[in-house]
């Protein structure tokens, strides 16, 4: 229940004298109560990801590693799942990239990304062990 307080003022009888405006004022206050329901639904997004920006290297053994953080952000006691899925053909448990060349065969980089236990993060081990599970985003925002 919301409790609304209407202050008002207008003028209840207005006069024009030789040009003069004179006003009788009605003032009040009136309170009045609403019933207000919200439904709030589970919902999570990624807040912020890090854009990965590969320097050139001759062989993929030139690569340098890349850690980062993604910041998922959900209502508040919300039960969610994050899983990374990767939309292009995989082979094996890699990802992979690709980047047409005109008049070439397809060129592809495997590439994989890593849980913080160590563990590669792959879409065909899909298990309880391959998945960041969180009951309470507490734990990610303490504040809430």
């Amino acid at each position: 229940m919301l409790t609304i307080t209407w202050v008002y003022r207008f003028c209840y009888v207005g006069l024009d004298l030789l040009g003069i405006k004179i006003c009788i004022p009605n003032n009040g206050t009136l309170t009045s109560t609403v019933n207000v329901s919200v439904k709030v639904t589970n919902v999570c997004y990624i807040d912020s990801a890090p854009d990965v920006e590969f320097a050139s290297a001759a062989l993929p053994s030139g690569f340098s590693q890349y850690s980062g953080q993604l910041a998922i952000r959900c209502t508040k006691n919300a039960a969610y799942t994050v899983n990374l899925a990767s939309t292009n053909a995989s082979v094996g448990d890699w990802r992979q990239m690709s980047q047409p060349i005109a008049n070439q065969p397809t060129a592809w980089l495997q590439y994989q990304f890593y849980q913080p236990n160590g563990s590669a993060w792959t879409e065909s081990k899909q298990s309880q062990r391959n998945r960041l599970r969180r009951r309470a985003v507490r734990e990610l925002h303490p504040q809430d």
